[in-house]
């Protein structure tokens, strides 16, 4: 049976059609940095649900901004979400931070992660 509309191949892909979706009306015109400032953040204003999201959520004009000159310079395969550089790595850890949090599981093994958290900042 023919679909009238495309499905995704990916999650990526998903995202990026969703993307395309929220900004593609103003891809489609031409407009002067003024116009374009103002129509962002009527679009910011918007409630979205992203795909597999539960719950929708609003986007800051920055980041309507970047994927609007994205998709004016790469396409649709521009508003693919990118993996991060950091991805299954540690951030912002020292070998002393990681080693001090492995020693009080260590010595705390029932207590949750949250909880080791807020010890450690206050």
């Amino acid at each position: 049976m023919p679909k009238d509309r495309l499905e995704p191949e990916d999650h990526g892909e998903a995202v990026a059609l969703f993307r395309s979706e929220v900004i593609g009306a103003l891809t489609r015109r031409d407009l002067d940095h003024g116009e374009l400032r103002a129509e962002l953040r009527a679009l910011a204003d918007r409630a979205y649900r992203p795909p597999d999201a539960d719950a929708t959520r609003r986007y800051s004009v920055p980041t309507l901004e970047r994927w609007y000159y994205a998709y004016r310079q790469g396409g649709l395969a521009a508003l693919r979400p990118t993996p991060r550089s950091d991805r299954g790595r540690a951030r912002g850890l020292t070998p002393e931070q990681r080693q001090l949090l492995c020693d009080i599981r260590r010595e705390h093994p029932s207590a949750s992660a949250a909880l080791i958290l807020r010890t450690l900042v206050a």
